[in-house]
């Protein structure tokens, strides 16, 4: 897709409606990159020793787990360039450049249509 360092002449701003299939994608991406960075317990001749950390997921500087999973679970709409964010901090791709476009399409042919 090509880049544009020049301001554009309007500013368009995007929600977008995540289905359950999108968000239970992104929150098992963050569940599994989570347990990948989590130490394991060690096993020591029949003992089990238990370690805790405080290993954040790198997205957790700009979006607290707490906070994550508020937007994942409880919110009808997100910001486009939060979703963005967040697939690329997940390596999970729910929203396609393809589907924002279309969307645009449609969005333009509504409000230019004849009968208004």
């Amino acid at each position: 897709m090509k880049r544009t360092t020049e301001k554009l002449p309007m500013y368009i701003s995007c929600r977008v409606v995540l289905n359950d299939e999108q968000r239970q994608a992104l929150k098992q991406a963050y569940r599994s990159q989570m347990d990948d960075l989590s130490p394991q317990p060690a096993r020591i001749g029949g003992s089990t020793v238990t370690t805790q950390t405080a290993v954040r997921h790198p997205i957790e500087r700009e979006l607290p787990g707490i906070l994550l999973t508020d937007l994942l679970s409880t919110r009808e709409s997100l910001p486009l360039d939060t979703v963005i964010r967040i697939q690329r901090a997940f390596g999970v791709e729910v929203i396609t450049p393809k589907d924002v476009l279309k969307q645009a399409e449609n969005y333009t042919e509504f409000m230019f249509r004849d009968d208004r």
